[in-house]
C-alpha cells in the first residue's frame, strides 16, 4: 500500500511549499483550460465553413440557448464545488481525512438531485425562455430544440464539479485539468463529425446541426465522469492511508453535510451566476433597445448580436481561461491559511496571487487586442465584428480582477461582502446597458459591462485590503513593471503586426494566422525579456527566470 501511495498524483502535491503548489495548481489549471478553450474556439473554423452562408444565424442560435445553460448549471451546482474545495481544504489541514471523505460522498448523492431537478426545469422552461429572447431563425420552435438538446448535460455536469472541487480540494490540479481537456476533445469531435454528416453528407438544416453541437456537451460530460471517477478510484489507496493516521473527532451525516456546504455553496453559487446573468441581461434586453433606438433589420441584429454573444465571448474565454485558472488556485491555499489565523501569510499569498494575475492577464489581454483583427478573420472569416472584440480585450483586465477579488474574499467565508460586490456588478449593467447600447449600438453591451466591473472591482479592492493588509506598496510597485513591459510588448508587436498586415494578403485564413503567430512569439520575446531585466519574473516563477537568464548570458543579452 505504500508503494502505491507513493506513486499517486495527491502525495507528490503534498510534499510541494504553498509557493510551490499555487504555482503547480496555476501551471496546471492554465495548461488545462488554455487548451480546453483553445479546442473549444478551433472547432469554429471547420463548423462556420460547413454550416454555411447562414453562419451568423447558427451562431447566434448556440449563443442564446449557452446563455441560460450555463445559468442553470450554476444553480444545478449550487456552488457546490467551490464550497468542497473550501471546506476539503480546511478539513485536510486539520487531519480530518475521514470526515472530509464523508462529506465528499454525501455532497455526491445531493449533487445528483441537484442535477436530475435542473435538468427536468431547464427543459420544461425551455419554452418560456425561447419566447423571450431574440429568435435568431425568426422560429422560435428552433430555439426550443436547441435549448431542449442541452438538458440531459445539465443531469450529469453537476457530479463532475464536484470530483473536480474533491481534487481541487487536496490541491492536486493535474486531474482537473485533464478532464477539461478531454471533456472538449470529446465535445468538439461529436460536434464536428455530427455537422459535417448533417450539413455535407444528410444535407439537412442549420437546426439539426446546432441541435446536434448543443447536444455534444452531454457526450463529452459523460466520457469526462467516466474518467474522473476512474482516477478517483486509482488514488483509493493514499485516501485510505490518510484515514487511517489521520483524526477522527469530526462526523458528518448526509443532512450535517448538506448544511454545512449548502450555507458556503449559497453565496458561491450566487457570485457565479454573476457572468451569467450580465449575458441574460444582453440576451433579453437587445432586441427591444436595437429594435427601439436603431434603423438595422432582424437579420442586422440577430448578426450583431452574435458579434459580443458568441463570437467575442469566445475569444476572450481563451485569455478568460489564466483568471480562471489563478482563481481556482487560490481557494484551496487562501482557505488554509485563513482557516489556520497566519495573517502574515495570508497577506503574502493575496499579494502573490494579485502580482501573478498581473504578470499573465495584463501582457495576454493586450496582445490579443492587438491581433483582434486578423485572429477573428482566422476563426469567422471576416473582420466584421471585431471592433466588438477589442472592448473585450480590455474588459478581460477587469474581470480577472474581479474574479480574484471575489474567490479571495470568499475563501475566508466574507460572503455578504461578495454579494454585495455583485449587486453594485448587476445594478450598474442594467442602468449603464440601455443608455451605452442605445448610443453605442453593439458596442454598448460591452462597454456597460466594463463600466460595471469597474465599479464592483474598485469596492472589492477596498474590502481585500481592509481584511488582508495586502502589500500595496509591493503591487504597485510590480505592477508599474509589468506595464512597462506590457508596453514594450505592445510597441514591438504593432510594428511587427502592422508590417505583416501590409505585406499579406488580408482575406486569407492561413495569412491572418501566420500574422497571429509571429506576432504573438515576437511579443512575448519581449515581455519575458523586460521582465528579466527589470526582475519581475524572478519574484513569480524564479526556476523559469533562472532558465532564461542562462539563455540570454549565452546570447551576450
Amino acid at each position: 500500500m505504500l508503494n502505491k501511495t507513493k506513486q499517486n498524483k495527491f502525495s507528490k502535491v503534498e510534499n510541494l511549499s504553498t509557493n510551490e503548489k499555487m504555482l503547480h495548481g496555476t501551471a496546471w489549471l492554465s495548461i488545462g483550460l488554455l487548451i480546453s478553450r483553445i479546442i473549444g474556439a478551433l472547432y469554429i473554423i471547420p463548423w462556420s465553413r460547413w454550416i454555411g452562408e447562414h453562419y451568423n444565424v447558427a451562431n447566434g442560435l448556440y449563443a442564446l440557448a449557452y446563455a441560460p445553460y450555463i445559468l442553470f448549471l450554476d444553480i444545478a451546482t449550487a456552488g457546490f464545488p467551490l464550497a468542497i474545495t473550501k471546506q476539503i481544504s480546511q478539513l485536510n489541514a486539520r487531519g480530518e481525512y475521514k470526515a472530509s471523505m464523508s462529506l465528499f460522498k454525501n455532497s455526491m448523492l445531493i449533487m445528483i438531485g441537484l442535477g436530475a431537478f435542473s435538468c427536468l426545469t431547464f427543459y420544461g422552461l425551455a419554452d418560456y425562455i425561447a419566447s423571450i429572447s431574440v429568435v435568431p431563425t425568426g422560429n422560435v420552435n428552433d430555439s426550443v430544440l436547441i435549448l431542449r438538446s442541452l438538458a440531459p448535460a445539465i443531469l450529469i455536469i453537476p457530479p463532475i464539479s464536484l470530483l473536480r472541487g474533491f481534487f481541487q480540494g487536496f490541491q492536486q490540479m493535474t486531474t482537473p485539468a485533464l478532464s477539461q481537456i478531454l471533456e472538449q476533445v470529446v465535445r468538439v469531435s461529436y460536434m464536428l463529425g455530427a455537422t459535417f454528416y448533417i450539413m455535407k453528407i444528410a444535407k439537412g438544416s442549420l437546426v439539426e446541426a446546432v441541435s446536434q453541437s448543443t447536444f455534444a456537451a452531454f457526450i463529452g460530460a459523460f466520457v469526462t465522469l467516466i474518467f474522473l471517477l476512474f482516477e478517483l478510484y486509482k488514488e483509493r489507496y493514499y485516501i485510505f492511508e490518510k484515514i487511517k493516521l489521520g483524526k477522527q473527532t469530526v462526523s458528518f451525516s448526509i443532512l450535517d453535510s448538506f448544511k454545512l456546504v449548502l450555507k458556503d455553496s449559497i453565496p458561491f453559487v450566487v457570485m457565479s451566476t454573476g457572468t451569467s446573468l450580465l449575458a441574460l441581461i444582453d440576451n433579453f434586453s437587445y432586441n427591444g433597445i436595437m429594435n427601439e433606438f436603431s434603423t438595422m433589420t432582424k437579420d442586422e441584429i440577430a448578426n450583431s448580436f452574435a458579434w459580443f454573444s458568441a463570437n467575442a465571448a469566445k475569444l476572450t474565454n481563451i485569455v478568460g481561461s489564466i483568471t480562471m485558472a489563478i482563481t481556482a488556485s487560490a481557494i484551496p491555499n487562501i482557505a488554509a491559511l485563513y482557516h489556520r489565523k497566519d495573517k502574515k501569510q495570508l497577506s503574502l499569498a493575496v499579494t502573490k496571487d494579485i502580482e501573478l494575475l498581473c504578470f499573465l492577464v495584463i501582457p495576454s489581454a493586450i496582445g490579443l487586442f492587438i491581433v483582434s483583427n486578423a485572429i477573428y478573420a482566422v476563426f469567422y472569416g471576416s473582420i466584421d465584428g471585431a471592433h466588438v472584440l477589442k472592448i473585450f480585450c480590455i474588459n478581460l483586465i477587469i474581470t480577472g480582477f474581479f474574479s480574484m477579488f471575489v474567490s479571495i474574499i470568499q475563501s475566508t467565508g466574507k460572503h455578504m461582502i461578495a454579494i454585495k460586490s455583485l449587486s453594485i456588478l448587476l445594478l450598474s449593467k442594467l442602468t449603464f446597458t440601455l443608455i451605452l447600447t442605445a448610443i453605442f449600438k453593439e458596442n454598448g453591451p460591452g462597454l456597460s459591462s466594463v463600466v460595471a466591473t469597474i465599479l464592483a472591482t474598485i469596492y472589492l479592492f477596498d474590502e481585500l485590503f481592509k481584511l488582508t493588509k495586502f502589500d500595496t506598496t509591493y503591487i504597485i510597485k510590480k505592477t508599474t513593471n509589468i506595464i512597462f513591459a506590457t508596453l514594450a510588448m505592445t510597441a514591438v508587436s504593432l510594428i511587427i503586426y502592422n508590417i505583416l498586415v501590409i505585406l499579406l494578403p488580408a482575406n486569407n485564413n492561413m495569412a491572418n494566422l501566420f500574422i497571429v503567430f509571429i506576432t504573438a512569439i515576437f511579443g512575448g520575446l519581449t515581455y519575458i525579456y523586460f521582465t528579466l531585466k527589470l526582475n519581475i519574473m524572478d519574484s513569480i516563477l524564479p526556476k523559469q527566470a533562472l532558465q532564461f537568464r542562462r539563455l540570454l548570458k549565452k546570447w551576450n543579452l
